[in-house]
């Protein structure tokens, strides 16, 4: 999202300033600091502001590199200096106050964690890291620190190879081709992978370059549009876009795709009409506050993200709306010291370094970060910073099973003999299935079918729960497809005789719908579930199945290992467990359909029947009961298939 790293210094010495276009940087970051902090709830494309920046980062790199190239003094090394004398200062002093913190507050893990994000952001890699590691709208987004970095990283790879080929484009005098074409090709491969691989689509350069592009193409034909008495017309009509942008679209979309022409065109039609400073949108954009976030967006957008990370993390549940403006208000104060106290004075230093004494100071710095990185790393994280009873509980958060990519549903296939679990040496009986909790607690049901001599098949999809005929919105039918593989393998299969459903049962909260097309709202959602988790039951129960289900998990209110750490450390930590009442409140509405069709039902398992004594317990045996605030802990496998045959006899 950082291209307003483009304009800058440069732009000031290229294509003259413009007003507006500080303005536009202030729209763009803006939606993303109010979309972070979640300023108006979960809905809402703020993060969008980050495609806005990427058609003013082409739309300037462009005019600066054309104009340099067609006056004859165009140099690579001169543009890559730049680039770092731009760039560099703000990032490490970022980096620097991310590393104090993380010293001072993480365990060792999430040090270590932190610290490959801190490599990954210096050698602007950050999007190939994240693309292997985490879902930007997913939950382990909020323990990526640095997460925000990977528009960086997007950024700076074009900027690597942009250049070059402006360069060969120029000399065969087919700048505008080369920029049209690779536009078209980018913006194809985005719609071409969108769908199968949404998350290299969303993260990679391939797939983004198009939105810098626009910019660039609008750089290349500008000279040539005379729009002046449509400016006005032009400006409403991309506010418009930019706005509706922010209002209509949400994470439910699948990013870039078609959805991200609505903010980039918006933006396009704004850099066009500011081309007539006295339209109205160029005036309004060039309103002083407006400047003044502008010209410190990039230090804004480089400190808010790990801001916002570091107090969800710490105050838990009571990170609200008060705590959510505080950060607000609190990122505009550090980017404004990072601007003034350091990336200004660099840019505009009265005595401008050589190239050579610009490169050395820069691989200086890298290596000296990368060496302070890679001494944490080594050291395992610097556990002497905790007393050791605290690090051996913040180690819990990796007491999980392994990932299981066999057992996962991939487009519509069943379950192999890889994913029979319980006795080997019999036929499974059992078909247990449900969402990433299934996961969680595959060790404990092997345990407990292995002790009676059975076995069972087993499939899960995160996030998806095992309800035939329910959808999620916008995940392309997956959902849907999963448990009609479910319902497939039980027609299959006649000597399956028993069904165990393993759920968080959250979803259906607010999440189910009719088609994956049509967004879901509380009360559909929650209507949705009773209809078809009584559809589902009669439907196993009309194949002679016998049906058992896993009620949901009284879940903490937040990272339960970090926060049993923190609290033998001494530490602030917010209240973590829940009350039982609480917990029967939440889910009021599984309960209801749950004894509603209790008929249908062979057996329940409960774990708050385990758990919960009005305040459910977080800890078994002196260890955390969850890897994070939900999911139970691996090494509990044998307490909790101890409790199975308490409470389920096969």
């Amino acid at each position: 999202m950082n291209s307003h790293i483009s304009g800058g210094w440069a732009a000031d010495r290229s294509i003259g300033y413009r007003k507006d276009i500080d303005g536009l940087r202030a729209v763009a970051v803006l939606m993303v600091l109010v979309f972070h902090f979640d300023l108006f709830g979960s809905r809402g494309g703020g993060f969008l502001g980050v495609d806005v920046f990427f058609v003013i980062s082409g739309y300037l790199i462009t005019s600066i590199v054309c104009r340099d190239i067609q006056a004859g003094e165009f140099r690579l090394s001169d543009f890559y200096v730049s680039r770092v004398r731009r760039l560099a200062p703000a990032l490490f002093a970022t980096l620097f106050l991310v590393m104090a913190a993380g010293l001072i507050f993480l365990f060792p893990s999430d040090l270590e964690n932190l610290t490959k994000q801190v490599v990954a952001a210096q050698i602007y890699s950050s999007n190939i890291y994240y693309w292997r590691t985490i879902n930007y709208f997913g939950l382990s987004a909020h323990s990526a620190y640095l997460l925000h970095t990977w528009s960086l990283a997007v950024e700076e790879q074009f900027y690597l190879i942009y250049p070059l080929g402006l360069t060969l484009a120029h000399r065969f005098g087919r700048v505008q081709a080369f920029v049209v074409v690779a536009l078209i090709l980018s913006f194809l491969l985005n719609l071409l992978f969108i769908t199968t691989k949404p998350e290299a689509t969303f993260y990679l350069l391939p797939t983004r370059a198009w939105e810098l592009l626009i910019g660039a193409l609008l750089a290349q034909t500008e000279g040539r549009l005379s729009l002046n008495r449509w400016a006005d017309r032009l400006g409403a009509v991309g506010l418009f876009l930019i706005a509706g942008s922010f209002i209509l679209l949400d994470r439910t979309y699948r990013f870039p795709g078609f959805a991200a022409l609505m903010p980039t065109t918006g933006a396009l039609l704004l850099l066009l009409a500011g081309k007539n400073k006295e339209s109205l949108t160029s005036r309004g954009l060039s309103w002083g506050p407006l400047r003044y976030i502008g010209r410190i967006s990039y230090p804004l957008y480089l400190v808010h993200w790990p801001l916002a990370v570091f107090l969800a993390q710490f105050l838990g549940e009571t990170y609200r709306f008060g705590w959510r403006v505080a950060g607000f208000v609190g990122s505009f104060v550090l980017a404004s010291a990072v601007y003034h106290l350091i990336e200004k004075p660099v840019r505009r230093s009265a005595t401008a370094p050589s190239k050579l004494s610009i490169g050395s100071i820069y691989i200086g710095g890298l290596l000296a970060s990368l060496l302070v990185c890679g001494i944490v790393i080594a050291c395992q994280g610097l556990p002497q910073r905790f007393p050791s009873h605290a690090v051996a509980l913040a180690a819990f958060a990796a007491d999980r099973p392994p990932p299981m990519p066999e057992c996962e549903h991939q487009n519509g296939t069943l379950p192999s003999a890889v994913c029979i679990i319980g006795s080997q040496s019999v036929v499974p009986t059992w078909l247990v299935y449900g969402d990433s909790h299934a996961w969680a607690a595959r060790a404990a049901v092997e345990l407990w079918l292995r002790r009676s001599g059975q076995s069972a098949f087993f499939m899960f999809q995160h996030s998806c729960p095992p309800i035939r005929g329910v959808h999620l919105y916008h995940d392309n039918d997956a959902c849907f497809a999963f448990n009609e593989s479910a319902f497939a393998l039980l027609e299959r299969e006649p000597n399956i005789k028993n069904v165990l459903l393993i759920s968080i049962w959250r979803q259906p909260m607010k999440d189910l719908t009719i088609s994956s097309d049509v967004p879901p709202t509380p009360k559909t959602s929650q209507e949705i579930f009773a209809r078809q988790i009584k559809a589902s039951l009669e439907n196993m129960v009309s194949m002679n199945k016998h049906v058992f289900i896993w009620e949901p998990i009284p879940t903490a209110t937040s990272n339960v290992p970090q926060a049993l750490a923190r609290i033998a450390a001494g530490r602030f930590n917010p209240d973590t467990a829940i009350s039982e009442r609480r917990y029967r409140r939440e889910f009021s509405f599984f309960f209801d359909a749950e004894n509603a069709n209790s008929a249908l039902i062979s057996g329940i398992f409960s774990p708050a029947k385990v758990l919960c004594h009005e305040v459910c317990d977080i800890q078994i045996d002196g260890k955390p009961a969850f890897f994070d605030n939900n999911h139970i802990a691996a090494s509990g496998a044998g307490f909790w298939a101890d409790r199975l045959s308490e409470q389920i006899r096969p």
